[in-house]
């Protein structure tokens, strides 16, 4: 078969792909179908005791206070920063 373009040609293959999984669905093995992963360890308990607290620190942020809103930043406060305005056009002779 001869396609005109390309992304018709693409379409009928990816068609053609996913028919053909549909005729033939992958078997599971038995003993993929019935029981827990013989990866996992029976026996570890990873929950937290009474009391127990758990802290996660996120790379990138901080602790400390930030400035309030209405600042003396650059711009119109807030921290909004503005570009300044376009120089005017040149004078025409």
């Amino acid at each position: 078969m001869g396609f005109e373009e390309r992304s018709s040609s693409f379409d009928f293959q990816v068609a053609l792909q996913d028919w053909s999984k549909r005729q033939n669905p992958p078997k599971l093995a038995p003993e993929e179908a019935q029981g827990p992963s013989p990866h996992l360890k029976p026996g570890r308990d990873f929950s937290l005791k009474a009391g127990e607290t758990l802290n996660i620190k996120i790379g990138g942020t901080s602790t400390k206070k930030k400035a309030p809103p209405g600042g003396t930043g650059p711009g119109l406060g807030g921290g909004a920063f503005l570009l300044p305005p376009p120089p005017p056009p040149p004078a025409r002779n």
